[in-house]
């Protein structure tokens, strides 16, 4: 995603993978990261 100032900001997912296939439903995991900050969350994906 690359680099951001400071701020408020929004990500969307569009529920593919790296190779743009849809995904199932399931539970899947991410990670923010900001300097020393790091915080991985879960998200539940219903279809």
């Amino acid at each position: 995603m690359g680099e951001y100032v400071a701020g408020y900001h929004t990500v969307v997912w569009n529920a593919t993978d790296n190779a743009s296939n849809n995904v199932p439903s399931g539970i899947y995991f991410y990670r923010i990261n900001a300097g020393n900050y790091s915080k991985t969350t879960k998200l539940v994906l219903l279809k």
